[in-house]
């Protein structure tokens, strides 16, 4: 028969009677609990382990109160497979005198550390020099009294702050200088070029040993001067005298 595994400070229990059981005297070894010949029987319980536990495993309500004995019970306990056990623990006797029907050493305590995952057999038997007497009524009682395994403690290092520092150039605007150059061209005067200096014309418009020098004095006026004898005006223009006079041409361009 399996029990289930007590919970974190919890107690788990199963009754049973040892004269329904069977005798292990040749199969089973001692453990420190003797174990007898037949006809006394015994009763066999499996338990797998689901952590690292103390367990108190009990048939004696002095020191478990849920547990009870009608007999001189003993509690052997071994580890692995049937055709192969290891001794755990045995005790043929409670650990604080037992008030169960048989008087103070009416049942056993055992106390030990049971691994995950592992699974446990628990003999319930009897010990007496009567044989009736060496089987009976039980109530086994299975406490967990807390972890009893390696506590591994892990050292989290701090988390790594990592800053990142961004530094952005921001370049000076770009100031555009434009030039623009004017030049001012000066005004184009445009002369009416004066008669060249003795100009050729027709006969009757000059005396021919008259000369006559011209200067531009504007834009539309020249300056004659009679170099000699007296002064005819070119053909064309509009009226003077001799001499020296300013003489503004008339509607003729070429003298």
């Amino acid at each position: 028969e399996t029990i289930a595994f007590p919970p974190n400070g919890g107690t788990v229990t199963v009754g049973g009677n040892t004269f329904d059981g069977a005798n292990y005297k040749d199969t089973f070894p001692s453990c420190g609990a003797t174990i007898m010949d037949p006809p006394v029987k015994s009763l066999i319980y499996n338990l797998v382990a689901t952590s690292d536990q103390t367990l108190t495993i009990s048939t004696c309500d002095a020191d478990v109160p849920e547990a009870a004995s009608s007999f001189d019970s003993s509690i052997t306990v071994y580890e692995g497979d049937c055709d192969d056990l290891d001794c755990v623990i045995a005790a043929q006797n409670g650990k604080n005198g037992c008030s169960g029907g048989y008087g103070p050493e009416g049942g056993a305590t055992v106390e030990f550390c049971a691994e995950q995952g592992k699974t446990y057999r628990i003999m319930v038997h009897g010990m007496d020099a009567y044989c009736e007497e060496a089987m009976g009524d039980f109530v086994l009682a299975i406490r967990d009294d807390g972890f009893c395994g390696t506590t591994t403690t892990t050292t989290i290092p701090p988390p790594t702050t990592t800053t990142t520092t961004s530094t952005t150039t921001t370049p000076p605007p770009t100031t555009t200088t434009t030039t623009t150059t004017t030049t001012t061209k000066p005004l184009t005067t445009t002369t009416k070029p004066c008669p060249p200096w003795n100009p050729l014309g027709e006969a009757g418009d000059y005396n021919a040993f008259i000369k006559y020098d011209f200067h531009a004095t504007g834009a539309d006026s020249c300056l004659a001067i009679a170099v000699g004898g007296d002064a005819k005006l070119p053909t064309g223009w509009s009226s003077g005298i001799s001499q020296q006079n300013e003489y503004f041409p008339g509607p003729k361009t070429d003298y």
